[in-house]
This record gives C-alpha cells, structure tokens and sequence, in this order.
C-alpha cells in the first residue's frame, strides 16, 4: 500500500514560453481533475518572460517572485525582504524545470520532454510519462523544519530512480543530491568536490578529468560525484538570492527583477547549476568561480560574476 505523500504548498513547472506553458497547463489540469496531484495544494506554470530562455537560475527567481505575489496579494501588503522571507518560512515548493527545446526528439517539442510517455503497467485513464514516474519521488522527498521554508528544484526531462527517504537535507543553506560516477561521465555535469561530513569544498560545472584530479573530486575508488540535479534550499537562502538578483516591487506593484544583476539575468541567462553553484562551497573563490563559470559556457563577464 502506498504511503501518503507529504503536502506541498507549490508544484511549478517552468516552461519556456507562453505557448509552452498552455500545453503544460492542460496536461497538468487532466492530472489534477484524475486527483493525481491531491497532495499538492497549488499548481502553476511559469513560462520565461517574453519567451526568452533565462536559464535555470532565472527560471527559479520568476518562480519565487510569482509565489510572492500571490501571497503579497493575498495579504494585501507590497512587504520587503523581511516580509518574503516570512512567507517563504511557511512554504514547501518543488519547481520542475521543463523549459527545453526537446532538439533531440522535436515530435515532443510542444508539449515537453518532461511528458513523453515512458514504458510502464498502468491502469490509468491516461499513460505514464516522465513527469508521472519522476513526480512521486520528488513528492516524498523529507519536510524540512517547521519554520525554516522549503525550495527544491529539479530538472525535468531526467529519469532519476532513488529512495527519497534515504535523503538528508541540511538544515539550512543549498544541499544537493549526487550519485557516484566516472570521472568521464562527470565531465559533461556538475561536480561536487567533498569536504569533511559530506559538505562540499568546491561545486565544478563541467570540468575535465584533469581538473577533477587537480581538485580531489575524484576518490580513492576512481568515481566523482556527480550532480544529480535536485538542489534543496530554505527561505533565507531563497531571499538571498532573490536580493542579490534585484528583485525588488515594480509598477505594479508586483515583484521584478532590476539594476545590473537583473538586467544581466534577463539579457545572458542565469543558469542555477553554474554561475550560482560554482560560487559555493568552503573552498570557493572568486577565480575559481569565474573559471568554472566561463569554462562551461557561462555568458557573465567577469564583474558580474564577482
């Protein structure tokens, strides 16, 4: 008998523009009118503004700017940073990112890789995709605290196969998920270098055999850490970022992006797994950093990125 999923306050699929986005929301509307997504309390599709790809990392700023103003709204106060982070303290939200262009199988380009049908034994009035294999794993992932906030995001168009109830989540700060993988295979991901007690000395986005080798991602068994792609944050690293981007209240009201940072995010694209984690870890540095960054295509220059 299958456990009850825990409940979420968010499910968000990201999508890549406007007509993108109204696919989507008919494929998670027939799941929601079949009760697949009963343990969910809001569902949302958040297309890239003006049909410009933004990234991951920008995708994940829009996200958590349109959960603010719904609840800003429905508190009817415009709130700073204290306000979104009080918000955020009571809100767990899983973003799917599912913007990408299926180049690779273009028959799924309207309606996303992340509903091709998967081969699976289903009752159901509808076949099993890659969102429905991938969604209950993602669902069950562990609550944080009470009061802490939860963001997780994840890639949609990957089949993952783990046993959420093995993962931990620190209690605060980015913890992300990996699995062990040749060195070889690593280089075309992101690259956890680990510390003491599993904390991540440096995050390496793409790196070369050599380079794992020069920075110790690689172990005494011949494997790397490989990204998996599921990154866990709480509500004061979310509103971190969320400043530091220039989020701030536009026109309407309603929360933007501005100033440099936002600008760049809108003009190059802010991709969550390179130029946000490629500057964490205890051994980070600004060089290091850009490195990673640029090396694995990064369009920032180089004050930007510092």
């Amino acid at each position: 008998m299958r456990a009850k999923l825990n409940q979420w306050d968010y499910l968000i699929v990201t999508a890549s523009n406007e007509a993108q986005a109204r696919a989507y929301e008919s494929q998670l509307k027939v799941r929601q009118d079949l009760g697949f997504l009963s343990s969910v309390r809001d569902v949302m599709v958040v297309p890239d503004p003006g049909g410009k790809r933004i990234g991951s990392g920008g995708s994940t700023l829009y996200c958590l700017m349109e959960v603010l103003n719904q609840q800003l709204k429905r508190r009817a106060t415009a709130g700073g940073p204290e306000a979104w982070e009080e918000i955020l303290r009571g809100l767990r939200i899983l973003i799917v990112h599912a913007g990408g262009d299926s180049r690779r199988l273009p028959a799924y380009g309207p309606c996303g890789k992340i509903f091709i049908p998967v081969p699976s034994e289903s009752d159901t009035a509808i076949p099993l995709s890659l969102f429905d294999r991938q969604l209950p794993i993602y669902l069950s992932l562990p609550e944080p605290a009470a009061g802490v906030g939860q963001v997780v995001i994840t890639s949609g168009d990957v089949m993952l196969r783990f046993e959420p109830a093995e993962v931990r989540f620190a209690a605060e700060g980015v913890t992300g998920l990996s699995c062990y993988a040749l060195p070889k295979q690593a280089s075309r991901h992101g690259v956890f270098c680990r510390g003491q007690e599993d904390k991540v000395k440096l995050y390496l986005q793409k790196p070369s055999v050599a380079r794992q080798k020069k920075y110790g991602a690689i172990d005494t068994y011949g494997q790397s850490c490989l990204d998996i792609g599921i990154m866990n944050f709480d509500a004061t690293t979310a509103v971190k970022m969320l400043e530091v981007f220039g989020a701030s209240a536009g026109g309407h009201g309603k929360l933007a992006l501005s100033g440099e940072m936002g600008r760049a995010v809108l003009e190059r694209g802010l991709d969550f797994y390179r130029e946000i984690c490629c500057a964490m870890g205890s051994e980070a540095s600004k060089s290091e950093h850009r490195e990673s960054a640029q090396n694995s295509g990064s369009k920032w220059t180089k004050n930007l990125l510092a």
